[in-house]
């Protein structure tokens, strides 16, 4: 077993392979065959060129190939190299010669895929890309005969293919793997490849999140980026609609409240709309295409002020050119349950444990044997109570259900992606015997996503996404966390959940009795009972982009215009009434042991539904121009880019309230500019100027610069023995200044220095 390394090879091989042959004036393309039918090898070479090379003679006995192919080339100008597992042999003083090439790339499921590269290998960036229909035209000129395409996709394992000649009608399959969505950096403003990106990011594939079946969206994140902390807090677990703490650069504002501490989440950006957090928790995973995280001020320079707490950047699906329509359907049925539930004493155990208690330090007993007794034989549940609080509100589980259904396709100018999904989510409130009306908890979402993308000339493309979630939410008017504290707070032994009543009564009777402090007891039920809200929270957004392409100016260059719009509404209808408390004062038993009761009211309630409404939200535009270059000239990669953006937002109640009578306004204006120098050595520079109609005039505005610069350790020369193990070790290093316009959690405070 013989190692070497082969002329002009970018890598050495382990040549097992041996040959035994003898040789007797054997043209060379015919041992170039013999080898392949003895040992399997493969050869590309070009036939004319070959028929130069002399006769071969010889005898060989357990020979290397790498001493027959020497043989084969003695004396002369050719070399051979190993490209992809084949062994290329070629004249090395060949002058430039014309190769045009044209086919077809599509996946293993024999989809096309527009969009895909197609470079010459060592032919200092020359390449195309496939257009709408996966099929290119490449005109090419290199001395190296064969030539190596090296034919690309995001997602898919990089195929060479080797050319002799000009070729028509190639058909590349690329399979599944290579470089993936997280090897990817998607900034919003532009997308680079993660090894040469000299910023702090994470990025997430749409996929990944598919996987983990939970319809709070947050929770499936927190579970699979590195970084970002989602804070659970109360209000989240016992409402789908609050909004929860996303923690990027920590906790960068004073904050006690859950509502407060939300104004420590970073920006989100869906689709170049910026929504809340809320909006993009109700999201379905199968129509995001990429999540990605920008953490530090490089990374997050190009938003300005907007981004002090850090940028989550959410893209959605977009359709592709394929032969057939691609339909994707799940339907989920699950089950919910507390994880853990306290277990609670019964009215015996605790009446028991606690005159035990008071012995201890020397006090008289609170309970009499009497009625530890009665309770322990279940003489009279309104006497003599036993309620368990926590089974008397809560179900041990429910059922909940989420329906999801898309289409992906397109044709030679147009594509599209359509989504729509539906959840049903039940809490685990039981249903009271004594109400009219149902308090448990049900959260209905109805999201829906259509992308639509149409090429206008060949230089130009349009592309209109929509989002549009529908929320309703039905709960007791009590919140849950607040049932929740009472059913495990409640007393089980000192007053039952109802009393009976009188025959004219037109109400229920609930339960209570003196506390310790002088008031009376919370009676869970009652809360339980006592009212509902009906909630309904709807979010639009709509991203009309244009991208020219401007390689007829320069190679490169490219101007990309958005117009974004977002409307969020919110409603809510709160229905309640006041629960009639009473108090068992006294009771008789008669001979036949049937009790009879005497109760007291302690309150005045109320026998109808009285009713409370609300209503908020708002809408906003936007405008955003970007031009953006990208360029390389051998080892060099520049880049440049420079966004404007300015958005109103106005809201949608009446201009009564004063802070809502003006709009708010943002403008401002990002750069940045980058270069790298053989995939090793990176630098970048950003700054963002943006301003705030919140602030003084002449303080409206702000300068927030970043500075970064990076080394690829992995693709050093050194690097490259244990490449396999280790495929990226880099360094980077950055410097940036950040800002943030939000002064309060509330967004009625405005104009401080009024």
């Amino acid at each position: 077993e013989i190692l070497r390394c082969l002329v002009g090879s970018e890598m050495c091989i382990r040549d097992s392979a041996t040959l035994t042959v003898t040789l007797t004036e054997r043209p060379a393309t015919a041992v170039l065959d013999e080898i392949t039918r003895k040992t399997g090898i493969k050869f590309a070479y070009d036939p004319e060129d070959i028929r130069r090379l002399p006769p071969v003679s010889g005898e060989f006995k357990k020979a290397a190939i790498s001493d027959v192919l020497d043989r084969c080339i003695a004396g002369s100008s050719f070399k051979y190299q190993i490209e992809n597992n084949v062994v290329l042999v070629y004249d090395s003083t060949v002058k430039m010669r014309k190769f045009t090439v044209s086919g077809t790339v599509r996946d293993a499921g024999k989809t096309v895929l527009p969009g895909a590269s197609v470079i010459l290998k060592g032919g200092s960036g020359q390449g195309v890309s496939t257009d709408e229909k996966g099929q290119f035209t490449f005109s090419f000129s290199t001395k190296t005969s064969p030539a190596v395409l090296e034919v690309g996709f995001l997602g898919m394992e990089t195929q060479q293919v080797i050319i002799t000649g000009s070729a028509k009608g190639l058909n590349v399959t690329l399979k599944e793997g290579g470089t993936r969505i997280d090897d990817v950096v998607v900034n919003g403003m532009f997308t680079r490849n993660k090894s040469t990106y000299t910023g702090s990011v994470t990025s997430i594939k749409g996929e990944d999140l598919v996987a983990i079946s939970n319809t709070n969206l947050m929770s499936a994140l927190s579970a699979v980026t590195p970084g970002m902390v989602v804070v659970q807090n109360n209000a989240l677990g016992s409402n789908p609609n609050a909004i929860p703490e996303i923690l990027i650069r920590g906790s960068n504002s004073i904050a006690t409240s859950a509502e407060e501490k939300a104004y420590n989440n970073p920006l989100i950006i869906l689709d170049g709309v910026e929504v809340l957090s809320n909006m993009l928790n109700n999201m379905p995973p199968e129509s995001i295409e990429s999540f990605s995280v920008l953490k530090d001020a490089t990374a997050t320079a190009l938003y300005g002020s907007r981004g002090a707490n850090g940028v989550m950047i959410i893209t959605t699906k977009n359709g592709r050119d394929s032969e057939k329509m691609t339909i994707n359907l799940r339907a989920e049925v699950g089950m919910s349950a507390p994880t853990r539930v306290p277990e609670i004493a019964d009215g015996v155990t605790f009446m028991e444990t606690y005159n035990e208690a008071c012995a201890t330090r020397g006090e008289n007993p609170r309970y009499s044997r009497e009625k530890i007794m009665g309770t322990k034989l279940g003489l009279d549940p309104y006497v003599y109570p036993n309620v368990d609080w926590y089974d008397m509100l809560f179900k041990n589980s429910t059922f909940n259900q989420n329906f999801n259904f898309n289409m992906t396709g397109g044709a030679k100018k147009i594509d599209y992606f359509l989504n729509a999904s539906a959840f049903n989510e039940n809490g685990i409130m039981r249903a009271p015997s004594t109400s009219k009306f149902d308090t448990n908890i049900n959260s209905q979402k109805y999201l829906f996503q259509a992308n639509v993308s149409a090429d206008a000339t060949k230089t130009t493309r349009v592309s209109l996404k929509m989002n549009t979630q529908l929320h309703y939410n039905h709960a007791p008017i009590e919140s849950v966390g607040s049932l929740f504290t009472y059913a495990l707070s409640a007393l089980p032994c000192e007053f039952p959940a109802t009393l009976p009543g009188e025959e004219t009564d037109t109400f229920v009777r609930f339960g209570t009795a003196n506390a310790w402090d002088g008031n009376t007891f919370i009676n869970p039920y009652a809360q339980l009972c006592r009212g509902y809200s009906d909630k309904f929270r709807g979010h639009f957004t709509s991203a009309l982009t244009v991208c020219q392409n401007l390689d007829f100016v320069t190679k490169g260059l490219s101007l990309t215009g958005m117009a974004t719009f977002y409307n969020r509404v919110y409603s809510a209808v709160n229905r309640s009434f006041t629960p009639f408390m009473y108090q068992l004062t006294d009771y008789d038993v008669d001979e036949a042991g049937n009790y009879s009761y005497t109760s007291n009211s302690t309150n005045t309630g109320t026998t109808y539904l009285g009713t409370t409404r609300g209503k908020d939200g708002y809408r906003e535009l936007a405008f955003q121009a970007k031009i953006d270059y990208t360029r390389t000239f051998g080892k060099h990669d520049v880049g440049a880019t420079i966004v404007y953006l300015q958005k109103e937002r106005n809201m949608n109640i009446s201009d009564e309230q004063e802070y809502a009578a003006l709009p708010y306004r943002q403008q401002g204006l990002a750069g940045r500019v980058t270069y790298g120098f053989d995939k090793r050595y990176l630098i970048e520079a950003n700054f963002g100027y943006n301003g705030s109609e919140n602030f003084a005039p002449g303080k409206r505005f702000g300068f927030f610069p970043s500075i970064a610069g990076g080394w690829v350790i992995s693709n050093e020369p050194f690097w490259k023995g244990i490449k396999d193990k280790v495929n990226l070790f880099k360094v980077r290093a950055s410097y940036g200044l950040v800002g943030n316009d939000v002064i309060s959690s509330n967004y009625k405070d405005r104009f401080p220095y009024l």
